[in-house]
């Protein structure tokens, strides 16, 4: 006599996955790099750059009457 098949079980689909669990990779990845935007743009660990200073390429011409306001003298 021949044997049927034996039915061990029932097989069902899985459960679709969330859609958290399919896409937080992303969603982590996003917040990641807005968290490391906004740490980055918002620090200042170098020194500041300093600003030029105005350079004289001609001296002013000498005049006869003292400066106006005193001055310390040396």
């Amino acid at each position: 006599m021949a044997k049927g098949p034996i039915v061990r079980g029932l097989l069902i689909d899985p459960m679709p996955s969330s859609w958290w669990k399919l896409h937080r990779h992303q969603v982590l990845l996003v917040v990641g790099v807005l968290v490391g935007f906004y740490l980055c743009s918002h620090t200042s660990d170098a020194a500041p750059a300093d600003s030029p200073r105005p350079a004289h390429t001609v001296p002013a011409a000498p005049t006869s009457r003292p400066h106006s306001a005193p001055t310390a003298q040396r």
